[in-house]
């Protein structure tokens, strides 16, 4: 479950990146979002660095907060844009779900377990109890 934390931080990321550079490229005041007002990013610090080179764009992402917010606010609008919809953006949620989905089958597979450990013991408490309801009739 931690490497799905880790996965999620990196899409939020992503969507913090495009939000301030959303507010940026509009020339809204950023006092106004404090949750994303003082948010830094640099692509060097990434948790998975994504290759670009095959893609046909070679991307259209962040780099770092200084270089990005320091750019045309046109071009910091079609940056924006580009991360919520770029192949990093989707690899990046991919890896979430495959994170989630691994822990969902090993959640599955222990109450599997578990459910067959418990129907063990009822089936031994069950013969168990024919055991000795037949000797308590035999005995009288």
């Amino acid at each position: 479950i931690a490497q799905a934390v880790a996965e999620e931080h990196a899409v939020e990321k992503s969507i913090e990146v495009a939000l301030r550079l959303a507010v940026a490229s509009h020339g809204l005041d950023i006092t106004e979002y404090r949750e994303i007002a003082g948010f830094t990013w640099d692509v060097a610090e990434d948790l998975h660095p994504f290759d670009w080179t095959d893609y046909y764009d070679n991307g259209l992402h962040y780099t770092t907060s200084e270089q990005d917010l320091a750019l045309p606010p046109d071009l910091q609008g079609l940056i924006a844009r580009s991360i919520l919809f770029d192949e990093k953006y989707h690899t990046d949620e991919g890896r979430v779900r495959t994170e989630v989905h691994e822990f969902e089958r090993l959640l599955e597979e222990r109450k599997d377990r578990e459910v067959q450990a418990a129907l063990s013991q009822v089936h031994f408490f069950i013969v168990l109890s024919f055991v000795v309801y037949g000797l308590l009739l035999a005995c009288f």
